[in-house]
């Protein structure tokens, strides 16, 4: 119970991080993919907080999780560009280091 306990307590502390941050901080994200023709289509995504934890939204209001990011990336060669991969991740709840996910240049 005491495990169960501090999980959570420390689950909701980094929750209100996260919010604290993402306030201050933008994070401005772009799914990106590619076409047969040379055109690749864009997608920002936003942060939003649905029922308490971070969560990203395109622009056409789809939530992007991190196996549903992958699924874009094995099927459609999609990626994410980002100033800040590493909160990205955390959002898609992924490691800084998958394939797909890169620093904006």
């Amino acid at each position: 119970m005491e495990i169960q306990t501090t999980w959570i307590i420390v689950n909701r502390l980094s929750s209100r991080a996260v919010q604290r941050y993402a306030k201050h901080v933008p994070v401005i994200a772009t799914l990106i993919i590619p076409s047969s023709a040379g055109v690749s289509q864009t997608y920002p995504l936003r942060l939003e907080f649905f029922e308490g934890r971070p969560v990203l939204f395109s622009s056409h209001g789809h939530t992007i999780n991190g196996s549903y990011f992958q699924l874009l990336r094995d099927r459609m060669d999609a990626r994410i560009e980002t100033d800040d991969v590493s909160v990205v991740a955390g959002i898609l709840g992924l490691p800084a280091n998958e394939p797909g996910l890169s620093a904006t240049g």
